[in-house]
């Protein structure tokens, strides 16, 4: 229900910056770390000093992280 609606208001708002982290997040959360990581990027992009800047750039790296250990299994 989240991603439906973090998603819905990025679709008439895609600059709503509180949107995107917060739909990152729930995708994060739902195991679906491929199709966050997107949206921690373009996060970045926008808002690069954003207080939140930091988690999206944790989050990103455990991504690298996860595709890493993953390409070496």
């Amino acid at each position: 229900l989240a991603e439906a609606a973090f998603s819905g208001a990025l679709a008439y708002h895609p600059d709503y910056l509180d949107a995107r982290f917060h739909l990152a997040q729930t995708l994060d959360q739902l195991g679906r770390s491929e199709e966050a990581a997107g949206h921690w990027q373009t996060f970045l992009k926008q808002a690069p000093e954003s207080p939140w800047a930091d988690v999206a750039r944790q989050r990103l790296a455990v991504e690298i992280e996860e595709d890493s250990a993953d390409s070496t299994s």
